[in-house]
């Protein structure tokens, strides 16, 4: 049977926001692509889940922009008339010891990572508590939970979405609306290109299992968690690191 429900997610041109957007347009979903900046990249996923006979619109916005969010869930709702799940993706990297990190490298990823995510919130609240249900998966990291040196900006960003999603969870519960955290363990996207071989190396030896699942395992995590209910608040790391 196929899955008509409308999914938004932003950073969807990532290479887990692809992953995750072709699992759910093998399932039939009906498909919001949120880039920023990789029109190609995003015209190409759409092509690919044409294939798949899933449709797919593409909207450009800046997630750091609370107006580029509201208008895109009214893109969604204009063309579906309503919004089932919701996928904040979208995360930058700016990487640096603490003294050596710029104001400008702290603003990018607290906007992006932690302010795009407030504003994905905001924009599909109103339509989500007027339907009286909703899911939304957050993307998050085990960096905000351990911290990591060289990463002060992003692990806090990162932390900062384990308070936003509880939060926010417990105002939203009355609604029968889900928000939960999923951390994806270190995968091969653009997010890691710039680690190198040590770095990756002891990263793995973190885990218990030496390794992260694919990142097909973790947009079926993903498609699975987005259908079931009674669970929010929740965190979900999905390596075998202990948090």
């Amino acid at each position: 049977m196929q899955d008509p429900r409308v999914i938004i997610i932003t950073g969807a041109t990532g290479g887990l926001g692809q992953a995750m957007a072709r699992r759910f347009g093998q399932a039939g979903c009906r498909i919001v692509i949120q880039y920023h900046q990789n029109k190609e990249a995003a015209t190409n996923l759409a092509a690919g889940l044409e294939r798949l006979d899933a449709e797919a619109i593409l909207f450009q916005a800046d997630v750091r922009s609370l107006s580029d969010m509201q208008s895109m869930a009214r893109a969604a709702l204009n063309r579906w008339n309503r919004v089932d799940v919701l996928i904040a993706s979208a995360a930058v990297q700016r990487d640096g010891l603490l003294l050596r990190t710029t104001e400008k490298a702290w603003d990018e990823a607290i906007e992006t990572n932690l302010t795009g995510a407030w504003n994905s919130l905001k924009a599909i609240g109103e339509p989500f508590i007027r339907q009286r249900e909703g899911r939304v998966i957050v993307i998050g990291s085990v960096a905000g939970h351990h911290g990591r040196a060289g990463q002060s900006n992003y692990a806090a960003s990162k932390a900062g979405l384990i308070g936003l999603v509880r939060s926010v969870a417990m105002e939203w519960a009355p609604h029968q609306i889900q928000l939960n955290l999923v951390l994806p363990g270190l995968q091969a996207t653009g997010m890691t290109a710039g680690l190198s071989p040590q770095q990756r190396q002891a990263l793995e030896r973190e885990m218990l299992l030496g390794h992260s699942p694919p990142i097909t395992d973790v947009a079926e995590f993903v498609y699975v968690l987005s259908k079931m209910t009674g669970v929010s608040g929740q965190i979900f790391n999905l390596d075998s690191r202990i948090i």
